[in-house]
This record gives C-alpha cells, sequence and structure tokens, in this order.
C-alpha cells in the first residue's frame, strides 16, 4: 500500500501542475503568472551573486530569530493544495 499512496500524491500533484495551467482555478493561475513575471523581472536586475549570497545569509541567521512556538510552513505546498486535482475537478463538475 505505500507505493500506491506515493504514486497516488505523485499523480495528484502532477494533475494539480496541469490544472494550474490550463486555469482550472483562474485567479491561482494569474497569481502563478504575475509571480513569475516579478521573479524573471527580479533575475533581470539582481545580480546572482548577490542573490547566492542572501540566500546564504538567511540560512544562517534563520535559527537566530525562529520563537519558541514557531510551526514551519511551506507556502508551495499550501498554493498546490488550493488547486484541484482530477478526481475533485470532475466531482466539482458534477454537482453543476
Amino acid at each position: 500500500m505505500e507505493i500506491q499512496g506515493y504514486i497516488d500524491s505523485v499523480a495528484s500533484t502532477l494533475e494539480r501542475i496541469k490544472n494550474l495551467f490550463n486555469f482550472a482555478v483562474p485567479w491561482l493561475s494569474i497569481l502563478f503568472i504575475i509571480l513569475l513575471i516579478l521573479v524573471g523581472i527580479g533575475l533581470y536586475y539582481i545580480p546572482l551573486r548577490y542573490l547566492i549570497i542572501a540566500v546564504v545569509i538567511r540560512e544562517f541567521t534563520k535559527r537566530f530569530g525562529k520563537p519558541k512556538d514557531f510551526t514551519p510552513n511551506n507556502e508551495l505546498a499550501d498554493f498546490m493544495s488550493r488547486l484541484p486535482s482530477v478526481p475533485k475537478k470532475n466531482k466539482k463538475k458534477n454537482l453543476y
């Protein structure tokens, strides 16, 4: 059963990515496009050396600023969880 669960999660993630590009949830797709444009503009104007330095400094100083009741949050996983997979999309379509 473990392998089937992993395959299901991979298939669900790939279906969600497909639905992101197919505009299944239009405002999330538009938000993603705006984010890609801003990242592209940022990468065009900010040298890669400065970005690498910022990432390294953030990783080394991340441990100092955490409060005791800190709970880690994965923003990408939260974003992907808002997109429907194919079975959820079909179930939603059958309701109308």
